[in-house]
C-alpha cells in the first residue's frame, strides 16, 4: 500500500546540505522567493523515502532536475522549500540564524504532498524545520587578500604599441 500523498506525508531526512536559504541571514532564494535547501540525502533517509511507495520510484519527483528534466546530482537529493522563515537550530540545539555553508549536514522534518499545476502533477518537499548537525567550515578567507595573488609574474605588455590592441592584426591564428 502506498502513501496518499494528496493528504501528504510527515517525515524527517538528513544528508549534506546544498544552496541553503532558510535562516535569517542567508534570507530567501533569489530566484524561488522561497526559503529552500538541496538536501543530498544519506542512506537512512533514502531508505525511509523508498519505503513511502510501492507503485513508483518516489525520487522521480522529488530529486532535483535541471532543465532538461535530467538529475542534476549523481546522489538523490531533495530541494526542500517554505514561504515562511522555518526554525532552524544549531550544533547546540540553540536558534541558528547564521549562513550554513555547502557540505554541512543537517536534519529536517519534511511534509511531502502532491500538487497539480496546469495539468502537470507533481510531488513537493515542504520544509517545517531544520536542525544543522555538524556545520561545514566556511571555505572563503575573509582576513585580506591571499599572497597568492600577489606572487603572479606579470608578463608586460606596452599600450603604447599599436600591435598589442590592433583589430587589423591577422585573425589566421585565432581558433575560430
Amino acid at each position: 500500500m502506498s502513501t496518499n500523498f494528496q493528504e501528504g506525508c510527515a517525515l524527517s531526512i538528513s544528508g549534506s546540505a546544498m544552496w541553503a536559504n532558510i535562516t535569517e541571514d542567508s534570507g530567501k532564494n533569489k530566484l524561488s522567493q522561497k526559503y529552500q535547501v538541496e538536501i543530498t540525502l544519506d542512506q537512512e533517509s533514502l531508505v525511509k523515502l523508498k519505503a513511502l511507495t510501492q507503485d513508483f520510484d518516489i525520487l522521480d519527483f522529488l530529486n532535483v532536475k535541471n532543465k532538461e528534466g535530467k538529475f542534476r546530482y549523481e546522489k538523490p537529493t531533495v530541494r526542500c522549500k517554505t514561504n515562511n522563515l522555518p526554525p532552524v537550530w544549531g550544533p547546540d540545539k540553540q536558534p541558528f540564524t547564521g549562513y550554513i555553508n555547502n557540505g554541512s549536514f543537517i536534519a529536517a522534518r519534511i511534509f511531502i504532498k502532491s500538487y497539480e499545476m496546469n495539468g502537470q502533477k507533481g510531488l513537493t518537499a515542504y520544509l517545517n524545520e531544520a536542525a544543522v548537525l555538524n556545520l561545514a567550515s566556511d571555505k572563503v578567507i575573509n582576513s585580506g587578500p591571499s599572497e597568492e595573488l600577489f606572487n603572479v609574474k606579470v608578463s608586460h605588455v606596452d599600450p603604447a604599441t599599436p600591435a598589442a590592441f590592433s583589430p587589423m592584426s591577422s585573425s589566421n591564428d585565432l581558433p575560430f
